[in-house]
């Protein structure tokens, strides 16, 4: 895990790439996680071809952390545990990062679909057991801001200079009837979730991956 410590001059920042997700439907628990992940996050730099942990940064979400109960879903069943909805804060930065170029070194869907972004554009996490890894492509040093509202959680990317190419996600969904039928339990049906990350140059599509 590496984490650049240099400074970049505001002066000289330029926005890079945001992305915000809606937290209106968040409990006040859960946005006491999001802030306090809100201000680990806020600020850091991610140097060319380094790795950006989001473990290693947030740390465990334990009640020793300052971090409470929240909402979380498991399967059909919503549960309460230290940390809950820490997963909106990974999924917002990870496709903040997808739109930014930055390399997949781990991600881990949920076992459901989330209400905050689309299907296929979540990423869980779980410390020690599953994290959020993204490298940095670029030639270019980055720096991260976190930002919190009454109903937006939202992450920015700044840098010095414009990227040379620009990304795009697009995601296909298929669903599958399940053959389960137990009256004592219901069960959506499967999707399977196609997400398509496209390069371009200025209008030259150059990759689809």
């Amino acid at each position: 895990f590496f984490i650049g410590l240099q400074v970049l001059s505001a002066s000289e920042e330029i926005l890079i790439q945001s992305f915000s997700t809606s937290i209106e439907k968040q409990n006040l628990d859960v946005r006491r996680n999001l802030s306090l992940a809100v201000e680990k996050l806020n600020g850091i730099t991610i140097e060319p071809n380094k790795v950006f942990s989001f473990s290693d940064i947030v740390g465990e979400a334990s009640i020793q952390n300052g971090f409470v109960a929240g909402r979380v879903f498991y399967w059909n069943e919503a549960i309460y545990e230290p940390g809950g909805g820490l997963c909106q804060v990974s999924s917002t930065l990870y496709n903040l990062l997808l739109l930014s170029g930055f390399v997949i070194k781990e991600r881990h869907k949920h076992s459901q679909p989330v209400s905050y972004v689309p299907m296929g554009l979540d990423a869980t996490i779980f410390y020690g057991k599953k994290n959020l890894k993204m490298v940095n492509p670029h030639n270019q040093t980055f720096r991260l801001t976190a930002e919190i509202t009454d109903t937006s959680l939202t992450f920015s990317l700044y840098g010095n200079y414009t990227l040379a190419e620009r990304y795009e996600v697009e995601t296909e969904e298929e669903e599958h009837e399940l053959p389960i039928a137990k009256k004592e339990r219901s069960y959506r049906n499967a999707y399977s979730v196609y997400v398509y990350r496209k390069r371009y140059r200025g209008e030259n599509l150059l990759e689809t991956s």
